[in-house]
């Protein structure tokens, strides 16, 4: 129990211990209903349960834990969550942001591989979340895959422009740390360092077409300027795919990135095999391998 309940169970306790019980007496002659406070084995009972009850509070109040939680063992309801120690289940803690629908993308989490929650615990109760905002950003995260999910396999009526505005409350910063981006190799790294302050990086799952079932890679789309214009860089965590860089105005940047995230979650067949065909007919597209990382930078400097 938390110290709310055990406090319940005290003061319930202590209403029947002040209660009084009815009994009979004579008053000449005449029989008479009288009140006496409850005694016996009855009272005995009710303060044995007051003290054990009290000696827990205290127990409660003064064991407190910090525990590492890994993500697995996070449960998310609507607008609460509960955590998992020691094979029992927290009572439910407030969280806004939550939502039922993250347990259905909690494998997500598995595979960006993101570091424990902090949280405090005394008794089952969650007294605080140490690293909540960082807790917050990957909810927000998580609003955002909801999204795409939605999206793609619900049906659910929202614009690519609406996916993308879940990023909004998300520092660049804060997207580079929670998906390890300059740990996932030394391309991503050197992306992460031109990205344009200004502009977001926008994590995009690519999918496609694998013996007859749909699949996802991780991949990203970065923004650098260059001059009057911005080069959003496609890049994905598979190396053995190359890195596709289409160059467009600023004042179309909005429309041109919602056309390409657009494209790359598409459940369309040989995506960039149909961008290679474009780059003959169009300066507007160029596709850069990765054979070598000084000649890949070097190429996606001068594009």
């Amino acid at each position: 129990m938390n110290i709310k309940q055990i406090e319940e169970k005290i003061a319930q306790y202590e209403a029947k211990l002040q209660r009084k019980e009815n009994y009979v007496a004579r008053k000449g002659g005449k029989k008479v209903i009288k009140t006496k406070p409850i005694a016996g084995h009855l009272a005995k009972y009710y303060r044995e349960e007051i003290a054990k009850l009290t000696n827990e509070k205290k127990y409660v109040e003064q064991k407190s834990q910090i525990h590492d939680v890994p993500w697995n063992q996070v449960y998310f309801e609507q607008n609460q969550i509960k955590v998992m120690f020691n094979s029992k289940y927290s009572l439910p803690f407030p969280f806004q942001p939550s939502r039922k629908s993250f347990e259905y993308i909690k494998p997500y989490l598995n595979r960006i591989n993101l570091p424990p929650l902090e949280v405090t615990i005394r008794g089952r109760e969650i007294l605080k979340i140490d690293n909540l905002e960082y807790f917050s950003q990957v909810v927000e995260m998580l609003n955002f895959k909801t999204r795409i999910e939605g999206y793609l396999r619900e049906g659910q009526p929202q614009s690519i422009s609406t996916i993308i505005s879940c990023l909004d409350t998300l520092s660049n910063k804060a997207i580079k740390e929670l998906l390890s981006l300059q740990n996932k190799g030394q391309y991503l790294s050197h992306l992460c360092d031109i990205q344009a302050s200004e502009f977001k990086i926008i994590p995009v799952p690519e999918l496609f077409i694998y013996a007859n079932s749909l699949k996802e890679e991780d991949t990203f789309i970065f923004t650098v300027e260059n001059g009057d214009n911005v080069q959003l860089i496609w890049e994905s965590v598979n190396f053995a795919r190359a890195t596709f860089v289409f160059n467009v105005d600023q004042k179309s940047y909005l429309d041109k990135l919602y056309t390409v995230f657009g494209y790359i979650i598409s459940p369309e067949r040989h995506k960039r095999t149909s961008l290679r065909e474009l780059i003959p007919q169009t300066e507007a597209i160029k596709v850069i391998q990765h054979d070598n990382f000084e000649e890949w930078k070097l190429k996606i400097t001068n594009v």
